[in-house]
């Protein structure tokens, strides 16, 4: 039996979309083949070490009782059911047991300890025999061939033999000068041939006897970490187990090869194991995880099977009583047992849905790994049968399989959402038969996150139905990413009046509509398709919409104030609770860091108080989109300035003429009816001579990423104020300025992003665009 410590070197007491994936994994046996078996109860904190049964009911095991730090020894008599505790109290661990009768048996331990019972392991002697000479150093291992002839291992390269039952013993092997040399395990075919594994740090060693231990050859030499256990099965074939890796050899050592447990796996991490014969045999090991599974084999290690033994304790020393019954014992105090060889090698079907719903339509797909292809399992024939909850099944076995539901699409309503238990049974060849469900929902009507409105593409529009809704809650979302991707959720029980769910106002899936839905707008702008229209033709009866130009004419470097206004004196705009519109202009004409737009003097409400915002820069397209909606359910009437686009022209204009254009317009009240208006287009002739310069010329900002601090440098120019805006249009940052030319402005507090800055001069604004970076 291997001692951990010796090994280690310390203590134990230190230690939707419209297509659904499911990926289908066929893994281990049920559970419940291994079972744990109960110990004394009185045991608080121990360690087990080895053990030794010398049929189905009789059995001992070794370890160490933590709580004082002594050895400890227990014994069964009835299969495991109950356990005697009579351990002397010997200080360290017991490390290996051996009965080579019922009543003879023997232990080993730390501190050169041996000791002997005569009596079933009723009463222990200590045998000083064997340490005569030999102090202090830790015996890890014994083997009987026979009632008479016995090998014990220990640490400094110990190797110690008896030929009389342990009256006398010799010292065959010993390494004093190397500390670091230990033996773990010895293992004798007979009295003459046999083998000892230990390491030399940091390599590990399998040295071999021909003439019962009074000479020994190297056969095996590996720059590993730690041996775990070694086996010999007749003159030809054994097996040698390191922290790593599964050796095998076919002629006695001659050579050997590296045994592939778990192909599939990452990593496997080997423990204690065990054959019946050169076919078949256990092991147990971790698999990518701490948890320990048992693999078995049928055809010497070719293929292996895993079965279950839901613990995560290492297995340090393992014994088949026959072909059914096994026992092993862990590490941190775990003893299981089988009864029916660890089952059967039943598969467990698991297939796991990476996406629990279909949002656009019924159709999903899966993927599997195909069992006559994995190599851990021995029985490749395997029958497979779908249930996919709406009466349809197959038995396709595919490595891409589809399926779509049984629904009547044209007939089905908007809103449609139901839920389908989807069942996976497979069956191998000797008839083992286990299943798996899981759960698909499929709806026509998920939501996209940015998306409010019946326009498939989220824009400036759908800022609408987020101020209509604005403080409504309703269902919370399971999945509340705001990805451009469908999401399943439950119908609210408001609708706008356009039968549109609310749910679809809802971005982020919180259950609340507000201001943290706006950004998903932002975030997912302008994905898909769709076509712009122009307003119709006016009428005298409806309220304008308009610009009101600051001039008339511009000329290189000019600013140019366009107020955005809504209903006139004479004829009001009423009842009116949002707009959107998109401003197209000729963006050649403009400085592109110039553009800005301000809400701080509109009629329909007060940003970020009563009235929500979105303004949009496509500089690259020739746009701003715009959107402004009220979140109190109060409409308002009104006439006069609803915002302000502020812009710098180019140093190089020609003549010509800048326009000024109104696309897409909304105009809606609290029951998201649409109002009639007219739009109305506006333009600037230009004057003016070539590369005159701007009196923006030599302002200079640094640093431009900026972090905590931006420094403005305006030259000639006197700056009155400062302000900063987010690129919603919001301003986040106002300062008045006493001083000339060299300004600083903290922006510690100011979140990462894309901002504008304007720079108010007495001869006229500067504009600049900064990103602040954390």
């Amino acid at each position: 039996m291997i001692n951990l410590n010796r090994v280690r070197g310390y203590k134990k007491s230190t230690l939707g979309l419209v297509l659904l994936s499911f990926c289908l994994v066929l893994t281990n046996p049920s559970k419940g083949q291994w079972s744990q078996v109960t110990l004394d109860s009185s045991l608080q904190y121990f360690g087990l070490n080895a053990l030794h049964f010398l049929n189905e009911d009789t059995g001992h095991v070794v370890g160490l009782n933590e709580f004082f730090y002594t050895g400890l020894y227990m014994k069964t008599t009835d299969g495991g059911a109950t356990w005697s505790v009579n351990a002397p109290k010997y200080q360290g661990e017991f490390n290996d047991v051996q009965f080579t009768s019922v009543d003879t048996g023997y232990i080993v331990g730390d501190n050169s300890l041996l000791l002997k019972s005569v009596d079933g392991g009723v009463n222990w002697i200590e045998d000083t025999t064997a340490t005569s000479g030999i102090a202090d150093i830790n015996f890890n291992d014994i083997e009987f061939i026979n009632s008479q002839v016995g090998y014990m291992v220990g640490d400094m390269g110990l190797v110690l033999k008896t030929t009389n039952g342990g009256a006398n013993w010799n010292l065959l092997r010993m390494d004093t000068s190397n500390k670091g040399h230990h033996l773990q395990k010895v293992e004798f075919l007979n009295e003459q041939v046999g083998y000892v594994a230990g390491s030399i740090d940091p390599e590990v060693i399998l040295l071999k006897t021909i003439n019962g231990g009074a000479t020994w050859d190297t056969v095996f030499q590996q720059n590993e970490y730690g041996v775990l256990d070694f086996q010999i099965l007749n003159d030809s074939v054994s097996y040698f187990c390191t922290y790593s890796s599964l050796y095998q050899t076919q002629d006695n050592w001659a050579t050997f090869s590296l045994v592939a447990i778990d192909p599939g796996a990452v990593q496997v991490n080997p423990q204690a194991f065990y054959f019946l014969d050169e076919l078949n045999g256990y092991i147990f090991a971790t698999r990518d995880s701490p948890k320990s599974y048992v693999y078995k084999t049928h055809d010497g290690g070719n293929s292996w099977y895993r079965q279950d033994v839901d613990t995560l304790d290492m297995f340090v020393d393992f014994q088949m009583v026959n072909n059914s019954v096994g026992y092993a014992v862990g590490y941190s105090g775990t003893l299981v047992k089988t009864i029916n060889s660890g089952g059967g090698g039943c598969p467990q079907a698991d297939f796991k849905v990476s996406s629990d719903h279909s949002c656009d339509g019924p159709e999903f797909s899966f993927y599997f790994t195909d069992m006559s292809t994995d190599s851990i399992y021995p029985d490749s024939t395997i029958e497979y049968n779908w249930d996919f909850g709406d009466g349809g099944s197959n038995m396709n076995a595919d490595a891409l399989h589809s399926y779509y539901f049984d629904l009547d699409s044209s007939s089905t309503p908007i809103g449609y959402i139901d839920t389908f238990i989807v069942t996976l049974t497979v069956t191998n060849a000797v008839g083992c038969q286990a299943s798996h469900k899981d759960t698909v929902i499929i709806s026509n009507d998920c939501v996209w996150p940015g998306n409010t409105d019946d326009d498939p593409i989220p824009n400036y529009k759908d800022l609408l139905p987020i101020g209509l809704g604005y403080g409504i809650s309703g269902i919370v979302r399971v999945d509340q990413a705001t990805n451009w991707d469908g999401k399943l959720a439950l119908n609210w029980s408001d609708t706008l009046a356009n039968g549109k769910n609310l749910k679809h106002a809802d971005c982020n899936g919180d259950g609340i509509i507000d201001k943290n839905d706006i950004p998903s707008i932002i975030t997912n702008y302008g994905i898909g398709s769709g076509k712009t229209s122009k307003q119709s033709s006016y009428n005298a009866a409806n309220p304008d919409l308009y610009f009101e130009l600051s001039k008339d004419t511009i000329s290189p470097g000019d600013t140019v104030v366009a107020k955005i206004k809504l209903g006139r004196s004479g004829l009001q705009a009423q009842n009116i609770y949002g707009i959107a519109f998109r401003i197209s202009f000729n963006a050649s004409f403009v400085d592109s860091s110039s553009l800005s737009i301000d809400f701080d003097n509109s009629w329909l409400g007060k940003r970020d108080s009563d009235m929500v915002v979105i303004a949009r820069n496509d500089y690259t397209n020739s746009f701003i989109d715009v959107a402004l909606t009220r979140i109190d359910h109060m409409p308002k009437d009104g006439d006069g300035e609803l915002g302000a686009l502020t812009f710098v022209t180019i140093d190089n204009l020609s003549g010509g003429i800048f326009e000024l254009d109104f696309d897409e317009t909304i105009l809606i009240d609290t029951a998201a009816t649409l109002v009639p208006h007219n739009t109305l287009s506006d333009s600037l002739a230009i004057v003016g001579i070539n590369n005159v310069v701007p009196i923006g010329k030599n302002v200079e900002v640094y640093p431009n990423p900026a972090t905590d601090n931006i420094h403005i440098d305006a030259g000639n120019l006197k700056v009155q104020e400062v302000k900063l805006y987010d690129i919603l249009g919001s301003l986040v940052l106002k300062q008045e300025v006493t001083k000339l030319q060299n300004i600083d402005i903290n922006t510690s507090n100011i979140p990462e992003g894309v901002y504008i800055l304007t720079l108010e001069t007495t001869k006229g604004t500067v504009t600049r665009r900064v990103d602040i970076v954390k």
